[in-house]
């Protein structure tokens, strides 16, 4: 079995995707270090509630997390 490793969860919600993404930037500016220690980062983009042309993509830190999510889907 493999070794499990507690890590810490954020979930964020930010607006301002339109204007330069400056919500995602203020919870950078306010958290420092937290992109670089971040084991993986999963975006849900700005049309994930989109009910008229929805265009569902993935996008993931490496391969591996593609495979993973792809999987799980």
């Amino acid at each position: 079995m493999p070794q499990v490793i507690p890590r810490d969860v954020y979930f964020v919600g930010s607006s301002g995707h339109e204007l330069g993404y400056l919500g995602l930037k203020e919870v950078l500016r306010q958290c420092p270090g937290i992109a670089v220690g971040a084991l993986t980062w999963i975006y849900l983009g700005s049309s994930i509630g989109a009910t008229r042309n929805p265009q569902t993509r993935l996008r993931t830190s490496n391969n591996d997390m593609a495979n993973l999510a792809v999987e799980a889907l």
